[in-house]
């Protein structure tokens, strides 16, 4: 396989493989807090990936699927027809009852190799599309008629859902991880994974995800001390608890960063001095504290509870920390910081 498709193949299986995982992770997190017996904990596990109440709904699976494979298939046609020009090519639109609205109009297209539609438009068209491109070489050409479609009239009819339709060997970014991967896979703790498979593979410019050096940050806020708060610009301007957090930890001396946001899952938060961390709030009960352990499952958390609340917070996050779903606690109680690790 080529080393791109290759990477885009084993960065797409290494993903799922995360987001499942991370799935019955939450559901055993929950039963061994509630003691659930194993039987019913096994059955919900088996189920999870059928489930409506999962974290990963039914559809999210054959949607990752479809489209990344798709993607990556369709670049491959790409990359082997512009080895072996041919005269023209055919969108291939599966009609049927699943068939969009966005591929139906194009089904039976024919046009020249060199035609400009094919520079700027390329399947997958949308989530789930199964259309495809089949090469017309000299020896069929004379059977098979390829049209002349003006470009100004091929963008009023054609309109692909957004972020899809590029040609992936024009941008050359097609196997690179899009935001939402880099973020899902920084989240995962896999990114190293993903740069040894690139690095191994022989080439270098996957673009990885990594807060110390990714462009988007500004410096919001300086301390004498030397602490410092960036925030990366697709972080949003809605106040969250997270920044008070920033605040606390960037006057203690330390540099914290504000990440940018996922829509897609459980993102991670603050970026503090060289390491990921998500940001946890409870009012201070012994109840609150222990739902927001269960509301994210991360290796890194800042607990922040009321400063009468620091003596049960840190009872409960010792037995957290040696449960071994977390690597490091950082509580903040008022002024005070107390770090527990496994």
């Amino acid at each position: 396989m080529e080393p791109k498709l290759a990477f885009r193949a084993f960065t797409l299986a290494k993903l799922t493989q995360c987001d499942y995982i991370e799935a019955v992770r939450g559901r055993l997190v929950t039963a061994l807090e509630k003691g659930e017996g194993f039987e019913q904990l096994w059955n919900d596990i088996k189920g999870i990936a059928e489930s409506d109440g999962a974290t990963i709904k039914p559809g999210y699976w054959e949607t990752v699927y479809r489209t990344n494979i798709q993607t990556s298939y369709n670049a491959g046609r790409r990359m082997q027809f512009d080895r072996s020009p041919p005269a023209a090519l055919a969108l291939m639109v599966l009609e049927d009852e699943r068939t969009s609205d966005i591929c139906r109009p194009l089904a039976g297209l024919v046009l020249p190799y060199d035609h400009p539609f094919w520079e700027d438009h390329w399947p997958p068209f949308h989530f789930n599309c199964r259309t495809t491109v089949r090469g017309i070489y000299e020896d069929e050409a004379g059977r098979v008629t390829s049209e002349n479609v003006s470009m100004k009239k091929l963008r009023k009819e054609f309109h692909p859902q957004s972020g899809f339709g590029q040609n992936p060997i024009k941008s050359g970014t097609f196997y690179e991880l899009t935001d939402e991967m880099a973020k899902r896979a920084l989240h995962y703790g896999i990114m190293k994974d993903l740069k040894d498979f690139a690095d191994h593979a022989g080439f270098k410019s996957v673009r990885l995800y990594n807060p110390d050096s990714l462009d988007g940050f500004k410096e919001i806020r300086a301390y004498s001390n030397g602490g410092k708060i960036y925030k990366h610009e697709s972080y949003g301007e809605k106040q969250l608890p997270e920044e008070r957090v920033a605040e606390d930890l960037a006057g203690s001396g330390k540099t914290v960063k504000l990440l940018p946001r996922s829509n897609l899952l459980l993102s991670p938060d603050l970026w503090i001095d060289g390491e990921i961390w998500e940001v946890k709030t409870a009012k201070g009960t012994e109840n609150s504290i222990k739902e927001a352990f269960k509301k994210k499952q991360a290796d890194k958390i800042v607990l922040v509870v009321p400063r009468d609340s620091l003596d049960t917070a840190l009872a409960i996050a010792h037995k957290k920390a040696n449960s071994g779903f977390y690597q490091k606690i950082l509580i903040l109680a008022g002024e005070i910081q107390r770090m527990i690790t496994k």
